[in-house]
């Protein structure tokens, strides 16, 4: 940044990023078939709902 020479900044602007279906294993039946990814990415298998016991 060209302008922050000379400065102090405090960056309130981060983020954290879970994984898109990180949510599935955790919600109710009737949710899970809405949060499951239609695309999954190619660089990771497809999230799948935990098996019951």
């Amino acid at each position: 940044m060209p302008y922050a020479a000379g400065r102090v900044f405090h960056d309130a602007d981060s983020h954290v990023m879970e994984p898109a279906d990180w949510l599935v294993p955790f919600a109710d039946d009737a949710w899970k078939d809405r949060l499951l990814r239609k695309d999954p990415p190619s660089t990771r298998p497809p999230a799948e709902p935990p098996r019951k016991r």
